[in-house]
C-alpha cells in the first residue's frame, strides 16, 4: 500500500511542481515594475515571487478535491505558503545585489523535477507533517535556491528552523479543519511519531554520496569476503606485477556481496539470541566501509517505512563518540538517540522493535589503545541490555580500519563466523570489505563522467582526452583500470579504493593530468584542486588567486595538526572553529570562543567555503574531515613542513622542532603519505630540470610556498622567503593562479638543503631528553617542583618518541642507500637512543616499534662502552642489517623475524630468546664470545647445543674439555624433527634462522657439514632428505 502512495506522489509531483512554478513566475513577470518598486533586496523579491495571494489563487480550483492523491496538492500549497511566511522572519545579508530576472531564472531552474530523475526510490512515504515527501522536496529545493543566491549559513538555518516549526499548522490551514481531519483518518497508518519520523528520514538520507551538497554520485554495490582473524593486520602485496593481472580478475569473481555475508553470519547463529554477537567489517582507508554502512542503513530505513516490518536501522559514527555519554545505562547509542532525537529507546513504543545497530569507524573513536577500545565496545554492547527476555535478536555491526592494539581480541571475543579449514578445524573470520572490483571501477568512473552536467564542455589532455573522446563516440573501449595498473599509475590495492576513483573523476573534469604521477601525486593534485576551487560563502563568484591558495594551505595544516592532537586526546578529531583560530595564533589568549571567532571572521578565515564543504562536514561551530585521508595527507605535509622549516633556520631550535612533531601517534596511513612526500621531495632535487622534475615540483609547490608565506603560519621560514619566494611575493601570486615558472626552475630545495634536513633528523635522534604529549602540572615533593602530575593519562598510555620515530623515517629515506653501503644511522652519535626508543615503545605499546619504522634500523654503528640491558623486550620484525652491534644483552627477548644480515656482533647475548625466523646471513662476530644458548629457532625447538657452545667460545667445541665454557644441556644433544613440523615451510624456517650462523661457523672451521648433520634426528626419512639437502647448500 505504501508503494502505491509513493507511486501516486511520483506521478503527480513533477507536473504539479512545474505548473505552480510556471504560474508564480508568470504572475511575477506580469507584475513587472510594480514588484521591483515595492521589493527591497533579494528577500523582498523572493517574498513577492512566493506571494500567498498568488499561491491561494493557483489552488482555488482544487478546493473541492483536496483529498485527491492523498492530499498531494494541499501539501504542495502548504509548502509554498510556508516559504513566504518563513522568508518574512529572516534578514537579507547577501553581499551583492542580484537582479530580479536572475532570481526568477534561478527559481525556474531550481524547481525543475523531471520524471526521469525522480522515482519512488527517492521518497519516503511518511505523512508526519515536517517529513512528508512533498514538504521535504520543496523545502530542499528552496534551500538550494538560497545557497545559489549566496545567503549565509546562519540565515538559511533560521529559515529552515522557522519552516520546520510552522509547517504543521500551515498544512492544517491549507486543508481546512474538516478536510484535514478526514485526511488524517485516511492516512493514519502512514503517520509516525515525529521523533521516529525524523530519525528514519535522516537515516534514509545517508544514501547521498558526494563531498558536496550538490553532488549526486552513483553507488556501486559493496563486495567483500571472509578472512581469517589472524590476518586482520596483514598487508596484501599480491598482484604487484602486470603478468598477474588476469589472476587478479579471476580472484574478483569469487567475491560476495557484503550484505549477503551479513545475512550469512546472522543466519548461522544457532543460539536462541544474538545478545553476545558482534559482526565486524574491516578494511583499510578509502575502501568504502562508511559508504556501505550508510547505504545499508538507508535501504533498511526505506524498507521499514514501506512495510512497517523488518529491522529498524540505527546508524552511529564513532567519530562522534566524545559528544555523548558512554556511561549511560544503555550506553552510547541510547544517549545518542535521546540527545539528538528525544527518543527513549527503553520506552515500550520503541523498545520492542527489531533493531540493527550499524556502528561506523571504531578506529576514529579516540585513542587506539586496548583499554580505550574496550571502553567504547562495552558502551556499544550496553544496548543489548534493553530487555534480555524479550529483545534477544537485535544485531550489532561495527566497521573499522585495522589497528594493532586490541582489535584482534574483540574480533575473536564476540562470536565470529567460523569456516573449517582442510583439516576440519574451525577458523574464526571477519568480513573484509574489498572496495571496487575492476569492472566497478570502470563502470563508476564512466557513469560519473557521462552524468556530469558539463560533460560536453570538458577540455582535457593526454589520457583523459582519449577517455572523454571514447565516451563521446560511444566506444567505451578503454579499460581504465587495466591501463592505470599497467602504466604503474596506481597499484591494484589503490585501484580498489573508491576514494581514488572519486579523485580521478575530479581531476579529469578539471583537466589535471594524473596518468604518470602515482598515488601521492593524485592525492596532492586533488588537494591542490580543492584549495584552488575554494569559494567564499558570501561571494561564490570570487576566484582564488595563488596567494589565497597558499594562505588556505597554512590554515589546512593548522587544522590537520589540531585533528591529530584532538584524536590523541580522545576527542575523535572534532574541530571547534575557535580552537582552529587558537592554533593559527600559536598561543592561548583570554578571548572567549565568540571573541576569537569574531576577530578571525574579519580576516576571512571562518568564511571560506572549503572549510565547511569540500574538505569538511560541519555541525554547529565544529568541523570534521569529510574523509579521514584528507586529514592524514595534510598532517603528513605538516610533519615535512616542520622538518624543512627548522632545518633551514639559521640557528635551528631542536627542542621547538621536536615539540611541533609531538601531537600524538600518527595513523599508519599518515606515515605512508609522509614517506611518499619525503621521496617526492628528494626527487625534486635535481640539477637537470626535466618536464617530470617540474611536474613533481608543482605537486609540492603549495607546501613549499606555504612555508614562505607568513599569514596564518607558525612555521614561517624566512630563509625560504628571502632565498626563493620573495621575487613573486608582491605581484605574481596576487594576480595569477599559475605556479610561476621561475621559482619552479629555481627550486626551494637543493642538495645543501637536503643535507640540513638530514642533520636535523640526526640531531633529534641524538637528543638525550624525552618529550611527552600530555597535560601536566608541577608538584612539590620537597620544595622545588620535583614532581610532574599527568592529567587523565597513565604514563604507559602515552606514545613516546614520535618526534624521533618520524626523524628515523625521514633520515633513512633521504640518505640510506644499501647498494652504496650508505646509511643514515651511521651518522648517529648516540645510536643507543634507538634501543631506548624500542624500550619505550615496548612499555607503551607492548610491541617492538611502529610497524612503519621496522625497516629503518640498518647501518647502526654502536660505540657504547657500557653493557645495555634489553632483556625481556620485544624486537620482532626489526631490520638491524649492516650494523655494528656491541655490548647488548637481548636475552629472554622476543626476536622473531628480526634481520641481522651483514651485522658485526661484539659481546652480544641472545640467550633463551625467541629467534624464530630471525636471519643472520653474512655476519661477523668480533670479540671473545657470542651467547645464543637455549634460543628458540622453532616452536619447541632450540638452537643446537654444539653450535651454541662453538659461538660461545669462538672455537671448535671439544666436549669434556674443561678449558671451554659450555651451556648446561638437559636431555639429548640432538634435535628431533618429528612429523608435526614436517611441512617444508616450517623446516625451511628453522634452516633460515640457522643458515647464517652455520655459514659463519663453517668459515671459521668450528665444525663440518657432517657434524652439522649429526646434530639432528628425524621421524621420517623424507624429512631427513629435505633438511640435509638444505644443509648441503651451505657448501656452495
Amino acid at each position: 500500500m505504501r508503494k502505491d502512495v509513493a507511486k501516486k506522489i511520483v506521478e503527480v509531483l513533477p507536473d504539479s511542481l512545474k505548473n505552480i512554478a510556471s504560474y508564480l513566475k508568470n504572475n511575477f513577470d506580469k507584475s513587472g515594475q510594480d514588484t521591483l518598486d515595492n521589493a527591497t533586496g533579494t528577500i523582498g523579491i523572493l517574498i513577492k515571487l512566493f506571494a500567498q495571494s498568488y499561491v491561494d489563487k493557483y489552488f482555488e480550483n482544487m478546493t473541492k478535491d483536496k483529498l485527491a492523491n492523498y492530499g498531494s496538492d494541499m501539501y504542495l500549497k502548504a509548502s509554498f505558503c510556508q516559504i513566504q511566511k518563513s522568508l518574512e522572519i529572516i534578514t537579507d545579508n547577501t553581499q551583492q545585489m542580484i537582479d530580479a530576472k536572475s532570481i526568477v531564472a534561478l527559481f525556474d531552474d531550481t524547481f525543475k523535477l523531471t520524471k526521469k530523475s525522480f522515482s519512488t526510490e527517492h521518497i519516503l512515504t511518511i505523512f508526519t507533517p515536517q517529513y512528508h515527501p512533498i514538504i521535504q522536496i520543496v523545502k530542499e529545493k528552496f534551500i538550494s535556491l538560497l545557497k545559489e543566491l549566496n545567503f549565509q549559513d546562519n540565515v538559511i538555518k533560521a529559515f529552515q528552523r522557522h519552516y520546520n516549526e510552522n509547517i504543521a499548522s500551515t498544512i492544517k490551514e491549507s486543508f481546512g479543519e474538516d478536510d484535514y481531519a478526514k485526511h488524517i483518518k485516511d492516512t493514519q497508518k502512514y503517520i509516525l511519531n515525529e521523533n521516529e519520523a525524523k530519525l528514519l528520514s535522516d537515516i534514509y538520507k545517508l544514501c547521498h554520496i558526494g563531498f558536496k551538497d550538490d553532488e549526486q554520485l552513483s553507488y556501486e554495490e559493496t563486495f567483500a569476503e571472509w578472512k581469517p582473524i589472524e590476518k586482520v593486520n596483514a598487508s596484501d602485496d599480491s598482484f604487484r606485477y602486470s603478468n598477474e593481472y588476469e589472476k587478479f580478475l579471476q580472484k574478483e569473481k569469487a567475491l560476495t556481496l557484503a550484505e549477503s555475508l551479513v545475512d550469512s553470519y546472522f543466519e548461522s547463529i544457532t543460539t536462541d539470541n544474538t545478545l553476545l554477537n558482534i559482526l565486524f567489517a574491516i578494511a583499510d582507508f578509502g575502501k568504502g566501509k562508511t559508504i556501505f554502512l550508510r547505504q545499508y542503513a538507508s535501504k533498511l530505513a526505506k524498507q521499514y517505512v514501506e512495510t512497517g516490518e523488518g529491522y529498524f536501522p540505527i546508524y552511529f559514527n564513532l567519530r562522534n563518540y566524545g559528544s555523548y555519554s558512554s556511561s549511560a545505562t544503555l550506553g552510547i547509542i541510547a544517549d545518542y538517540l535521546a540527545t539528538d532525537y528525544g527518543i527513549k529507546i527503553e520506552e515500550d513504543s520503541f523498545k520492542y522493535k527489531k533493531y540493527i545497530f550499524l556502528i561506523d569507524s571504531l578506529d576514529e573513536s579516540g585513542e587506539l589503545t586496548k583499554p580505550a577500545i574496550e571502553k567504547v565496545i562495552e558502551s556499544i554492547k550496553c544496548i543489548q541490555n534493553l530487555d534480555k527476555e524479550k529483545c534477544r535478536y537485535n544485531r550489532i555491526i561495527i566497521t573499522s580500519r585495522p589497528f594493532s592494539d586490541g582489535l584482534e581480541y574483540h574480533l575473536r571475543a564476540h562470536k565470529p563466523y567460523q569456516i573449517k579449514n582442510k583439516e576440519g578445524t574451525e577458523i574464526p573470520q571477519y568480513i573484509s570489505i574489498y572496495g571496487f572490483k575492476a569492472e566497478q571501477f570502470n563502470h563508476w568512473l564512466l557513469t560519473s563522467l557521462k552524468n556530469y552536467p558539463k560533460f560536453q564542455e570538458l577540455t582535457t589532455t593526454g589520457f583523459a582526452e582519449e577517455l572523454i573522446k571514447s565516451i563521446q563516440q560511444k566506444k567505451n573501449t578503454i579499460d581504465i583500470h587495466q591501463k592505470l595498473f599497467k602504466d604503474k599509475t596506481l597499484s591494484v590495492e589503490e585501484l580498489k579504493r573508491p576514494i581514488f576513483s572519486y579523485m580521478i573523476f575530479q581531476l579529469i573534469i578539471n583537466n589535471v593530468d594524473f596518468s604518470h604521477i602515482g598515488k601521492i601525486g593524485i592525492y596532492l593534485s586533488f588537494l591542490n584542486l580543492l584549495t584552488k576551487e575554494a569559494k567564499h560563502i558570501n561571494d561564490k563568484h570570487y576566484e582564488t588567486n595563488l596567494e589565497d591558495e597558499i594562505i588556505y594551505r597554512n590554515i589546512l595544516h593548522a587544522i590537520a595538526s589540531l585533528w591529530m592532537y584532538q584524536k590523541e586526546q580522545s576527542q575523535q578529531g572534532v574541530l571547534r572553529k575557535s580552537d582552529i583560530c587558537r592554533v593559527l595564533d600559536g598561543k592561548t589568549s583570554n578571548e572567549s570562543d565568540r571573541e576569537i571567532l569574531e576577530r578571525y571572521k574579519k580576516e576571512g578565515v571562518t568564511e571560506i567555503q572549503f572549510l565547511s564543504h569540500s574538505y569538511f562536514g560541519e555541525q554547529k561551530d565544529c568541523l570534521h574531515f569529510q574523509h579521514q585521508s584528507f586529514a592524514e595527507i595534510l598532517l603528513a605535509e605538516y610533519y615535512l613542513k616542520v622538518f624543512i622549516k627548522y632545518a633551514l633556520d639559521k640557528t635551528p631550535d631542536i627542542d621547538e622542532a621536536r615539540s611541533k612533531l609531538m601531537l600524538g601517534e600518527p595513523t599508519d596511513q599518515t606515515v605512508s603519505f609522509f614517506k611518499e612526500l619525503i621521496r617526492l621531495l628528494k626527487e625534486t632535487v635535481s640539477t637537470e630540470i626535466t618536464p617530470m622534475v617540474i611536474e613533481k615540483r608543482k605537486l609540492l609547490f603549495p607546501l613549499m610556498a606555504s612555508l614562505a608565506h607568513e599569514k596564518h603560519n607558525v612555521l614561517f621560514s624566512d630563509k625560504l622567503y628571502y632565498k626563493w619566494f620573495e621575487p613573486i611575493a608582491n605581484n605574481d601570486i596576487k594576480s595569477s593562479r599559475i605556479y610561476p615558472k621561475q621559482i619552479l626552475e629555481n627550486w626551494a630545495i637543493d642538495e645543501d638543503a637536503l643535507e640540513k634536513i638530514i642533520v636535523l633528523a640526526k640531531e633529534i635522534l641524538d637528543a638525550k631528553t624525552t618529550i611527552l604529549s600530555a597535560k601536566s602540572l608541577p608538584a612539590n615533593a620537597l620544595f622545588n617542583n620535583e614532581l610532574t602530575v599527568f592529567h587523565n593519562k597513565s604514563l604507559s598510555d602515552i606514545p613516546t618518541d614520535i618526534d624521533k620515530w618520524l626523524s628515523l623515517v625521514l633520515g633513512n629515506i633521504l640518505e640510506t642507500d644499501i647498494v652504496k653501503k650508505q646509511f643514515f644511522n651511521s651518522r648517529l652519535s648516540s645510536p643507543e637512543n634507538l634501543f631506548e626508543m624500542i624500550r619505550n615503545w615496548n612499555y607503551s605499546k607492548k610491541w617492538s616499534a611502529p610497524f612503519w619504522a621496522h625497516e629503518y634500523f640498518n647501518g647502526m654503528q654502536m660505540k657504547n662502552t657500557n653493557q645495555i640491558d634489553l632483556q625481556f623486550l620485544n624486537f620482532s620484525n626489526i631490520n638491524f642489517s649492516h650494523s655494528h652491534l656491541q655490548k647488548l644483552d637481548i636475552s629472554n627477548a622476543f626476536v622473531e623475524n628480526v634481520k641481522f644480515n651483514h651485522c658485526e656482533f661484539e659481546n652480544i647475548t641472545l640467550t633463551s630468546s625467541n629467534l624464530i625466523n630471525a636471519k643472520f646471513d653474512n655476519i661477523s662476530i668480533l670479540g671473545e664470545r657470542f651467547q645464543i644458548g637455549f634460543a628458540q629457532i622453532g616452536y619447541g625447538i632450540f638452537i643446537p647445543n654444539t653450535l651454541a657452545n662453538c659461538l660461545l667460545n669462538m672455537s671448535r667445541y671439544e666436549e669434556n674439555t674443561t678449558r671451554y665454557s659450555s651451556y648446561i644441556h638437559c636431555g639429548s644433544l640432538t634435535i628431533f624433527l618429528n612429523s608435526k613440523i614436517r611441512t617444508f615451510k616450517i623446516i625451511n624456517e628453522i634452516f633460515n634462522t640457522l643458515s647464517g650462523l652455520l655459514e659463519f661457523g663453517l668459515k671459521k672451521n668450528y665444525f663440518t657439514i657432517d657434524e652439522i648433520k649429526s646434530w639432528f634426528k628425524y621421524e621420517k626419512k623424507e624429512d631427513k632428505e629435505k633438511f640435509e639437502a638444505l644443509i648441503d647448500t651451505l657448501n656452495k
